[in-house]
């Protein structure tokens, strides 16, 4: 005779689903790196790194948030436009 539990048994839908839904996170990484390039107003670290002005450092969103906002940053893309 079959033993039943109380468990919930896991159909292969719901596997596919979760699996699914974990390769649509892991897509969406916040870690995604951007180009920053370091302004004469920069300090001689930023984001923990020691640079000089016109470097390029290459941060998260999480660390370049200070510093873009102490103005110690530009994108490297809004950089290279205002250099036109």
């Amino acid at each position: 005779m079959a033993r039943k539990t109380n468990e919930p048994q896991i159909t292969e839908a719901a596997s596919e689903a979760v699996a699914q839904d974990t390769a649509a996170a892991a897509s969406n990484q916040p870690d995604t790196k951007s180009a920053y390039r370091v302004t004469e107003r920069a300090p001689q670290y930023v984001a923990g790194q020691r640079v000089k002005t016109d470097d390029i450092l290459h941060l998260t969103n999480d660390q370049a948030m200070f510093e873009l906002h102490s103005g110690h940053i530009v994108a490297a893309d809004e950089a290279a436009s205002n250099d036109l």
